[in-house]
């Protein structure tokens, strides 16, 4: 069996939204790619597959993981690196690892760029 692809979240909801009407690979392509429809669940499709046709019929076929926003890379990294060293507690660094100090390092970037990360600095 061949390998799943990554397909960008807007592009899997938009399956995910054909699925729950009980579309079929068919249906999901053909209606996609209708030119009097404007919905956004078949554009996010269309401007997909315009780029990556291979990846989505793959997508279609073999199924397909969703790739990981920005957001989610830093909090996994966040978490990752909390749990294995128990440093940050409720907003704070609160042990001297030098772990504590790159969490830190982490939520200060973070503020000075405006960016809140649900379960990082939010």
């Amino acid at each position: 069996m061949s390998e799943k692809v990554k397909l960008p979240v807007e592009v899997a909801e938009a399956i995910e939204a054909h699925r729950k009407c009980h579309h079929d690979n068919a249906i999901i392509i053909s209606q996609s790619f209708e030119v009097k429809d404007n919905g956004a669940h078949r554009n996010s499709i269309r401007d997909f597959a315009s780029d990556n046709f291979d990846t989505f019929l793959q997508a279609l076929v073999n199924g397909y993981e969703v790739e990981e926003t920005p957001e989610d890379k830093v909090r996994e990294y966040f978490k990752q690196l909390n749990d294995d060293h128990g440093v940050w507690s409720n907003g704070h660094k609160t042990s001297s690892s030098p772990y504590g100090y790159e969490l830190t390092g982490c939520v200060r970037t973070l503020n000075l760029l405006g960016i809140n990360i649900k379960g990082v600095n939010d």
